[in-house]
């Protein structure tokens, strides 16, 4: 059954608003698009999935050949913590938010220990969250769970899905790096680690897997340790990070006064903007 010609004017329109939108940001130069989209999709989904199979396979492996002990525990707490300073404290608040100074040995020791949680290159990272709060809740928020224009459960349901996953596969332009990271661009380290980012990544896995040698003596350690610390890990970081864009703030609508408040007092420095574009 064909639609009303009134529905498909709205239609219409609403697509080439989008359209209108996206064009708009790309003239500006608040974004660019993904060089290799396709490869970009597959890398995303290769890290959501795989982790969770993984998992799975360990928790059946540990309960039923008693492969779990106490040290890949210890081992999975480890990287836990320590890699995810590297996206709190080096990522967020030192790189994003420069909220304390540091040098700048210490700053890339930060960015290889974010880059090791899989979470994306450090500078792309940063100037995607940069954009984040430059339109918290507005138009042009990457993940914003206020975007989706469908009212009631769907809409909320929407919305929440877009900002916790749906954002990394359906926009395929990210913030630009040359407006919102410029400062970042302009130090040789962050730009190393930002293009060796898959390196660290590996490197993030490796340190469980000897860890876990290193205490068992044996491979089958190695492996078992692998899998706590590497897809344990990855698999509970990345939703505690998203949990941050989704559920965190889809109670509170733009129109909350205290939410509000809290979005602007969080973007640390209401001039990190400014100069990073210095």
């Amino acid at each position: 059954m064909d639609s009303p010609p009134e529905q498909d004017a709205d239609a219409a329109t609403n697509i080439s608003d989008k359209q209108a939108r996206r064009l708009r940001q790309l003239d500006q130069g608040d974004i660019r698009p993904v060089s290799m989209p396709f490869i970009d999709r597959f890398a995303s989904a290769v890290v959501t999935g795989a982790p969770p199979i993984l998992v799975l396979i360990g928790m059946y492996l540990g309960w039923m050949d008693h492969l779990l002990v106490w040290q890949d525990l210890v081992i999975f707490a480890v990287c836990y913590a320590g890699i995810g300073m590297g996206i709190t404290v080096g990522f967020h608040r030192l790189l994003t938010h420069r909220s304390f100074k540091c040098n700048r040995w210490v700053r890339a020791g930060f960015a290889a220990l974010g880059s090791a949680a899989a979470e994306g290159p450090v500078i792309d990272w940063v100037a995607t969250h940069r954009k984040h709060h430059q339109f918290s809740d507005e138009d042009g928020d990457p993940h914003s769970p206020h975007a989706c224009e469908d009212h009631g459960f769907k809409g909320a349901f929407k919305g929440l899905l877009h900002a916790h996953i749906g954002w990394v596969f359906s926009d395929m332009e990210v913030a630009d790096e040359q407006r919102y990271a410029k400062d970042l661009l302009a130090d040789p380290l962050l730009v190393f680690v930002d293009r060796t980012f898959v390196l660290w990544v590996l490197l993030g896995l490796a340190l469980p897997f000897g860890l876990g040698v290193a205490a068992s003596g044996s491979v089958t350690g190695g492996l078992c340790a692998l899998l706590w610390g590497g897809a344990l890990r990855i698999f509970l970081m990345h939703p505690a990070t998203s949990s941050i864009n989704s559920l965190a703030r889809r109670p509170s609508r733009p129109e909350n006064k205290l939410a509000s408040t809290f979005r602007k007092s969080h973007s640390a420095d209401p001039q990190v903007l400014e100069n990073s574009q210095a």
